[in-house]
């Protein structure tokens, strides 16, 4: 149904989580899945929230695997070295699984019949520039970005430092010093968020744990007669 309605133009936009977003940067083939079902929409909206996420999500890791990559001399010794670390916690199984996917895609852009080490060598600069540029594919792969919270942790790019290292760092909100609108996001559409608490709270135990915690952080960001948040955001 909803192919046909795309297909007749009655459906146009669609808007694009980080989850999408990711699969779009892993192998052809999970990334193709993706594009083919975008490739019909004309407008592609995203927000500096799933950006944000974007960075912790994928960008942090990638960051990690460029850390990582240097500290061994194989890909197999990568593998290796990651799973060592991340696989001995189950807490740590999907930032495991992420840069094991983030290896599969940059490793099925390598064609050459390279030496170990040159394979690892091509394998970090993919992860680099995959790095760098992310924010240039990500403005290139969208139509447009809402920022209604005019987030700066969201839009700061990630920076090549003199050590190799690359800083994909997201700082810390401070009450004391807002640098974002976040306050007038929440001021502006208070009564819209009320409405999905209320909404939350009348499914009692059938809300799922995603709305449970929306619900809770939604509470611990009260506003202020002025307008200010009490919380950082």
């Amino acid at each position: 149904m909803l192919n046909q309605l795309i297909r007749d133009e009655k459906v146009r936009t669609v808007h694009i989580d980080t989850s999408l977003q990711i699969e779009r940067c892993k192998a052809r083939k999970k990334a193709q899945v993706v594009e083919d079902r975008l490739k019909d929409f004309r407008f592609k909206s995203t927000s500096t929230y799933a950006k944000l996420e974007f960075k912790r999500a994928w960008l942090q890791r990638l960051s990690y695997l460029y850390s990582a990559s240097q500290t061994v001399s194989r890909t197999d010794e990568l593998i290796g070295y990651i799973n060592d670390r991340l696989g001995a916690h189950p807490l740590h199984h999907s930032r495991l699984t992420t840069c094991l996917q983030a290896i599969e895609s940059f490793l099925s852009r390598i064609n050459e019949d390279l030496s170990p080490k040159a394979q690892l060598i091509r394998l970090r600069n993919h992860i680099r520039y995959a790095i760098l540029g992310a924010y240039a594919w990500w403005d290139s792969s969208i139509t447009h970005e809402y920022d209604g919270t005019g987030c700066t942790r969201a839009t700061e790019h990630p920076k090549q430092l003199a050590s190799e290292k690359i800083d994909v760092s997201i700082p810390l909100c401070k009450p004391h010093n807002i640098q974002c609108t976040i306050h007038e996001f929440f001021e502006k559409n208070k009564n819209y968020f009320r409405e999905i608490r209320v909404a939350i709270e009348s499914l009692g135990d059938n809300a799922s744990k995603e709305l449970k915690e929306t619900k809770r952080i939604m509470q611990l960001v009260p506003i202020s007669v002025e307008g200010r948040m009490a919380t950082p955001n």
